[in-house]
C-alpha cells in the first residue's frame, strides 16, 4: 500500500499541475489518494481528502445547475436563489 500511496501522490500532483485543482480527473486522483491513505490506516487524512473531493464536486455540479437553470431535487431550493 505504501507504493500505491507514492504513485497516487505523484499522479495527483501531476494532474493538479497540468489540469488544475478542480478538474474532474484531478479530483478522481485525489479520491484515489484518499483510498490509499485509508488502506494504510490513516483515516483522518483519508477523510480530509474525501471531504475536499465532495465539496469541490458539489460546487462544480451546482455551478453547472445554475448555468443551465437546472433545479435538482437534492439541493435545497434556498441555495438556488
Amino acid at each position: 500500500y505504501a507504493k500505491a500511496l507514492e504513485l497516487d501522490e505523484k499522479v495527483y500532483e501531476k494532474r493538479r499541475e497540468i489540469l488544475g485543482e478542480d478538474h474532474p480527473d484531478t479530483l478522481m486522483s485525489l479520491n484515489n489518494l484518499a483510498g490509499s491513505y485509508f488502506d494504510l490506516g490513516n483515516y483522518t487524512k483519508a477523510l480530509e481528502l474525501i471531504e475536499k473531493v465532495n465539496v469541490d464536486l458539489s460546487q462544480m455540479a451546482l455551478s453547472v445547475f445554475m448555468k443551465y437553470s437546472i433545479k435538482p431535487a437534492f439541493i435545497a431550493p434556498s441555495t438556488l436563489t
